[in-house]
């Protein structure tokens, strides 16, 4: 079977972090990367949330300083969106007009809607679209959907989902500003958010209450989330904490998890 080919765009700590996961896959390869700073295509490895970022050698691949430069010279199959948060949106629109499929890092767009703009584009384009919400493919969180659909342990009766660091810098500061980032509710609370999502469905009404911080957004939130079964469902995260730390707990009428 043929690999897809995957270009990758922007190259700073999640960049640093999707180009080492490529070297594992078996049915796509990386066959450039792009960022604006020259500089950042000597760094092997990056810090993230959860430490390294891993090692990857892509001296021997193309480096690009400009979206235009990489299309004009590459044939990828899969532009992979790992730029600053604002320009998630920007780029996944134009990458998909451009004909390529496109996988881009979360938050999907700073805003409902350009979110909305870019779901329109996939489909008047047939580009494939999909956003990198990863806890989906995390094997625990997968284990605790499937606990909730079965009934293997009864009822839910409350779900507990916690998500606290330090505020991240990032390149020029841009995790601080929240006319890039969104702040800890839009670049770390959505992990939360879409994990319910995922695991309850939809739910009937949200209330989250919070406190501007760092980047002058909202980086201290508590959300409850409402559903018809009586279910408690809460979740936490800042941007205000000493360092980093994550739990989910799941209260069953015959378990907890």
């Amino acid at each position: 079977m043929e690999k897809l080919k995957v270009a990758l765009l922007g190259y700073g700590g999640m960049g640093h972090f999707h180009a080492t996961q490529y070297q594992t896959q078996t049915r796509c390869e990386l066959i450039a990367i792009c960022d604006s700073a020259p500089e950042a295509f000597a760094n092997d490895s990056s810090e993230i949330n959860l430490g390294s970022s891993g090692k990857a050698d892509l001296s021997a691949l193309p480096h690009y300083s400009s979206y235009e430069e990489l299309v004009r010279n590459e044939k990828p199959d899969i532009i992979d969106i790992c730029l600053p948060g604002h320009l998630h949106a920007e780029y996944a629109i134009r990458a998909m007009n451009d004909c390529f499929h496109v996988l881009c890092e979360k938050p999907m767009a700073r805003t409902v809607a350009l979110a909305d703009e870019m779901i329109a584009t996939a489909k008047h384009t047939g580009r494939k679209l999909m956003i990198a919400q990863c806890l989906r493919f995390d094997p625990a969180y997968r284990m605790l959907r499937e606990a909730v659909l079965s009934g293997k342990y009864g009822k839910l009766l409350s779900l507990s989902l916690y998500r606290n660091s330090a505020a991240p810098t990032g390149r020029n500061g841009w995790y601080r500003d929240a006319k890039c980032s969104g702040g800890a509710l839009l670049d770390l609370h959505l992990h939360d958010t879409d994990t319910v999502h995922y695991i309850l469905g939809v739910p009937e009404a949200v209330t989250t209450r919070g406190i501007t911080r760092p980047s002058g957004g909202i980086d201290e939130m508590v959300s409850f989330y409402e559903y018809a079964n009586g279910a408690l469902v809460v979740g936490e995260a800042s941007w205000c904490r000493p360092g980093w730390s994550f739990s989910s707990t799941a209260v069953f009428e015959k378990a907890t998890v």
